[in-house]
């Protein structure tokens, strides 16, 4: 699946940037493997991971302008 991208999802992209706690990382249009299914990946308009403990929490945001 080709990587998309559009003005509103740099937006959104931009925002989750300035209040992203120090420390994350804020990504647009990453793919990602699907849960419990071998080589499906899914895309997400936004992912922010932030380091929590001893593990990662990802949170993916999908960008729609309606």
């Amino acid at each position: 699946m080709p990587k998309r991208s559009n003005q509103f999802q740099k937006i959104v992209t931009y925002i989750a940037e300035q209040l992203a706690p120090l420390g994350a990382t804020v990504k647009e249009s990453v793919e990602l493997q699907e849960r419990g299914v071998n080589g499906v990946l899914r895309e997400v308009d936004t992912l922010i991971e932030v380091g929590a403990g001893l593990t990662c929490a990802r949170i993916a945001v999908e960008s729609r302008d309606r």
